[in-house]
């Protein structure tokens, strides 16, 4: 019975990590991992900047997620920064990742609210 508890608890605390790529002077290859605080895009291609081999995107500095893609076929998603930057991803398995992003950023919406 514990053992099944403490397995429970370990899903709940593992970060979500969904397969994408960042078009970024074409298609990079990587992973975008869903924390508490933020979005983070980690790819371990040596031929591109070190800022976007590991790219942190702040929940609290995001304006808007979009689904975007030609007639809805292409899993991509477009992040548009407060500060302006915009960065865009597909994403395998975005209708998840989306809703995870969004239970995640209602519950820091309702932090910063109640703060």
């Amino acid at each position: 019975m514990d053992r099944r508890i403490e397995t429970e608890k370990k899903k709940r605390s593992m970060k979500k990590a969904f397969s994408a790529s960042i078009h970024w002077h074409g298609l990079q290859g990587g992973a975008l991992i869903l924390r508490e605080e933020e979005i983070l895009f980690r790819c371990r291609k040596t031929s591109i900047e070190k800022k976007m081999q590991r790219l942190s995107l702040k929940y609290r500095d995001i304006q808007r997620l979009e689904s975007s893609g030609r007639l809805r076929l292409l899993p991509d998603i477009e992040i548009y920064m407060k500060n302006g930057e915009y960065y865009k991803f597909t994403v395998f398995r975005r209708k998840k990742f989306l809703e995870s992003t969004a239970v995640i950023r209602k519950g820091i919406d309702k932090d910063i609210c109640s703060g």
